[in-house]
């Protein structure tokens, strides 16, 4: 067969540089994962960047291996990669979960059955169980490194399992430990440093969960014992003889029942520390006097605390710019976006900037005026670029500690942005409790120095728009930063409008608010309430205002005031309004001195009036279940 053979066999063709890429036959393939060319020799390549073995590919075909070599070549290559184990991973009922393949070349693929066919991708798989621990049913249980090893010690009589990934450092998760809680374990190391440090952090991590853990060693029977061997090689020593077989199973049970229980070494014990819980006496709230109790004070009128407050917003919307404009005014004590602050002097940890743009931006928000004293900072440079960072041992805190023990006057400390001072996440560590950790610190520092710490945040673009609107609530990471900051300001740029933004801000110590600003670069300027300009500006509203200075009073279906709109000359409105959109402003219409009364007209429909209030106008009662013509019928 010729490629255009092959590639009439499959779908989503498509030519590129180096030849043909199309979707894959062998798995549930949406992004066209295999390449299609052509050899030196003419045979034609196939290759699944999923992982997919081009034998299950050339099979999904219905074609063999030698339909892909030109003329009459017909021999298949000694070089093809063979599967030559499938190790089933099964769940506790005996379900299959997952394969490991294990190939010719030594090198292991995972595959999972979806859709009646193989997937070759490990992805979707969480806590994958313990190699064959389906089939334990008795309390001991030897632990080896592979799945080749497991095999053989049952072929013995010996129950046993592994890992799913082999050894290595961190690869032992907690909930294989889980697994074996309750059981007698006994580990099998390999004969390499890799095997024998991997033994001993299975045995650590075993010692307090099961009912007791030995460490055998393989190499007291089997003198000597060969580099990187293990349990199989060792068997395989009577490989042609079953009887001399039997008795290498019998002395491993034995060399096992003789193992002493395993005991750490004490360095590798950790300490059990003792509390002092004196020094955490309860409180009791009879005994509070709250003419002593502090009260917060803002740097920023009902926005800017002490205490720790995350600005959220997309990348490139604004937020480094509504930063500088925030610390300009409080370490000159004017107003930001309509709102007092408290002169203080500020420093600014602009981590992602360079010198050159962080000064730039400074003389363009400065124009003329001169430099304040009052205002430190840091950009990247000042680090080579690297950083200090939060962490036990790294250096931001201690760095910001020393600023603060030079210049107590400050007051106000912003970073920007918060993904370049994040500790590094251990293996294994859980994610929210890594983002508390963090958090933390940055808490514990604002408490410590009675100041207000603003940190510039990055919204998740998981799930969200692309044009960078929607931002509220929606911080990249953990729902542990909105339930820990003080205060959540964030900027959403106005779907309708893309010079305005939504400026909304929530917290413990802050009312929740709402203000429209528009980008005038480089400053934001204050444009009022947002709820407020937003109505203002809703074309249903604008219509209702023109009809009552045109008429009066207006009463319409909503048909009427759509075919109204289309010839007055006012903002075009996107749809036929319904009951609801005038319902949802009939509040605010009263502000503007225009009263909404909806008119049932008894067969699921309603007129809709307009008029405006006057000191003398009197509202008619309306019954629900009254129809327009008993209401007008209704003697003044």
């Amino acid at each position: 067969m010729d490629i255009q053979n092959i590639l009439s066999l499959l779908k989503g063709v498509k030519r590129g540089r180096n030849g043909y890429t199309a979707c894959c036959p062998a798995h549930d393939d949406k992004h066209a994962s295999l390449s299609v060319t052509t050899g030196g020799d003419g045979r034609i390549l196939l290759k699944c960047h999923a992982g997919c073995p081009t034998n299950e590919i050339v099979r999904a075909l219905n074609l063999e291996m030698k339909d892909l070599f030109a003329g009459e070549l017909k021999q298949i290559p000694s070089t093809e990669k063979k599967i030559i184990a499938t190790y089933p991973y099964k769940d506790s009922k005996g379900n299959l979960i997952c394969e490991k393949l294990r190939y010719s070349d030594k090198s292991f693929a995972w595959r999972q059955m979806r859709w009646n066919r193989w997937e070759y991708t490990r992805k979707g798989l969480k806590d994958i169980p313990l190699y064959r621990l389906h089939e334990i049913t008795g309390d001991t249980v030897y632990l080896v490194e592979g799945e080749k090893d497991v095999d053989t010690l049952w072929s013995g009589g010996l129950p046993a399992v592994c890992s799913p990934d082999g050894a290595g450092n961190g690869k032992w998760k907690p909930y294989m430990s889980e697994l074996l809680r309750g059981k007698h374990v006994i580990v099998l190391q390999d004969n390499d440093d890799i095997g024998k440090a991997f033994a001993e952090e299975e045995c650590r991590a075993l010692l307090s969960i099961t009912a007791s853990v030995k460490l055998v060693d393989l190499s007291i029977l089997w003198k000597p014992m060969p580099d990187k061997a293990d349990v199989t090689d060792f068997i395989e020593l009577a490989k042609n003889d079953p009887q001399q077989r039997t008795k290498l199973y019998q002395c491993i049970k034995k060399l096992a029942a003789k193992t002493a229980a395993y005991q750490a070494e004490p360095s590798k014990i950790p300490s059990v520390k003792k509390f002092d819980f004196k020094k955490f006496p309860v409180q009791c709230t009879a005994n509070i006097d709250f003419s002593k109790t502090p009260e917060v004070q803002f740097y920023v009128e009902d926005l800017i605390s002490e205490g720790l407050s995350f600005l959220t917003a997309f990348s490139k919307v604004g937020k480094s710019r509504m930063i500088m404009q925030m610390l300009l005014s409080i370490c000159r004590g004017t107003s930001f976006l309509g709102k007092e602050t408290e002169r203080a002097d500020v420093l600014y940890c602009a981590f992602e900037d360079e010198r050159i743009d962080f000064e730039n931006r400074l003389k363009t928000f400065l124009g003329s005026a001169p430099l304040p004293e009052n205002f430190y900072y840091y950009t990247k440079e000042t680090f080579d670029y690297a950083t200090p960072t939060l962490g036990q041992d790294a250096m931001l805190i201690p760095l910001l500690e020393h600023i603060l023990g030079q210049h107590p006057t400050v007051k106000v400390i912003a970073i920007d942005v918060f993904g370049t001072i994040r500790s590094k996440r251990e293996s294994g560590m859980d994610f929210t409790m890594h983002e508390r950790a963090d958090i933390d610190q940055l808490l514990r520092l604002a408490a410590k120095y009675k100041i207000a710490v603003i940190v510039a945040h990055h919204v998740s673009k998981t799930g969200l728009n692309a044009d960078r609107q929607n931002a509220t609530g929606s911080g990249a990471g953990s729902y542990v930063i909105s339930g820990s900051v003080h205060a959540e300001p964030e900027i959403a740029l106005d779907k309708d409008d893309n010079k305005r933004a939504k400026f909304s801000f929530k917290g413990r110590r802050i009312r929740s608010g709402s203000l429209a600003i528009r980008d005038e670069y480089p400053y934001w300027m204050l444009e009022g309430n947002w709820d407020a300009v937003k109505f203002s500006e809703n074309p249903v509203v604008i219509m209702v205002q023109w009809l009552v200075e045109q008429y009066g009073s207006w009463i319409g279906s909503a048909k009427d005031f759509y075919d109204e709109n289309l010839k007055s000359g006012q903002p075009m409105l996107i749809k036929k309004p319904n009951r609801k959109d005038f319902q949802n402003i009939s509040d605010q219409l009263k502000q503007l001195g225009i009263q909404y009364i909806e008119h049932p007209n008894g067969s699921g429909g309603s007129k809709h009036e307009f008029r405006r209030i006057d000191s003398q106008s009197e509202f008619i009662e309306v019954d629900s279940d009254q129809s327009w013509e008993e209401i007008t019928m209704l003697p003044s």
